[in-house]
């Protein structure tokens, strides 16, 4: 005799096992599969076909649905995630945000649930977007520790400029861009500005070509590049050197007093006025006058003219 097979599509597994029995026929192999459209655990689709005629006892094979596979959109720019999951008959969830060092500015950094889950079709999920990373505040950190803070973060050291300062120790970074708190794409460059400490400065003159008592006046010459007048001197210097903080000046013989050695002055570097006057000792036939020239001698603090 023959049975005709019943449409077990859609049903459950238990539910279409008991169909087949009940019209005299077997379960034959029952396979799984994925589905983005049939729930989990009901019937994809079934061999023979329902409304077949068959011999009785024949079995009925069946796919029964593993449901929908979540795809693994790690990685993935959040347009292109979506488009994958909705694909694969699922809905995006929530999305959310969290910085990364190594994960591109929108890009997925995970999802939940994890690729390869099998659910319900129809199910969320969920997402977490990269906003990239978050820049640190270096700025007062030496340029050691601000390198290393840097690189953590996922940059990398940019340009780096020194600059003169008064208020930021030596090495230290003066200023940094872009600033702390930006976000930008893992492996960005972050410039910095490192001091240089206070610039260094010298001492010297402008010699007028006249003859006269104030024939000189006093600058003070950053290694910045600004320049400072401080004073007018009461006489010619034949040049200007430090010894430590103190600032001496030898006067040209030529513009001293008929007869009377030169002067050595000691000079207040900050206001040009003069500390001291030494008067200096020439032998017979010595003078201080044409080149202009005055320097300390190393570790001894001698003064050479």
């Amino acid at each position: 005799l023959g049975a005709a097979v019943p449409n077990i599509v859609g049903l459950a597994q238990a539910a279409a096992q008991t169909a087949i029995t009940s019209a005299g026929l077997t379960v034959g192999t029952v396979t799984t599969s994925v589905s983005g459209t049939v729930p989990i655990g009901r019937v994809i689709s079934q061999t023979p076909a329902s409304g077949t005629s068959v011999t009785a006892g024949s079995a009925v094979n069946l796919v029964v649905s593993l449901g929908a596979a979540v795809p693994n959109v790690v990685g993935l720019a959040q347009a292109a995630a979506q488009t994958v999951i909705t694909t694969a008959g699922l809905t995006v969830g929530t999305v959310t945000t969290a910085m990364s060092a190594t994960v591109a500015i929108g890009a997925v950094i995970s999802q939940n649930p994890i690729g390869g889950a099998h659910v319900a079709p129809g199910s969320a999920v969920n997402l977490v977007v990269s906003l990239g990373a978050q820049v640190p505040n270096v700025v007062g950190l030496t340029q050691g520790i601000a390198q290393t803070a840097l690189t953590t973060a996922g940059l990398i050291v940019g340009t780096l400029t020194p600059v003169f300062s008064d208020t930021v120790p030596l090495g230290n970074v003066i200023s940094q861009n872009p600033t702390a708190g930006t976000n930008v794409a893992p492996g960005s460059a972050v410039a910095l500005v490192i001091s240089s400490g206070p610039p260094a400065f010298l001492m010297g003159v402008q010699n007028d070509p006249n003859t006269g008592p104030l024939v000189n006046s006093l600058y003070r010459l950053r290694t910045d590049g600004v320049v400072t007048n401080i004073a007018d001197l009461t006489h010619r210097t034949h040049g200007l050197a430090f010894v430590g903080s103190a600032l001496y000046s030898v006067e040209e013989q030529t513009l001293s007093s008929p007869g009377t050695p030169p002067n050595l002055y000691r000079l207040n570097p900050e206001s040009g006025a003069s500390l001291d006057k030494i008067p200096l000792a020439l032998s017979t036939g010595e003078s201080v006058e044409g080149g202009r020239g005055l320097a300390t001698e190393p570790g001894t603090k001698q003064l050479w003219g």
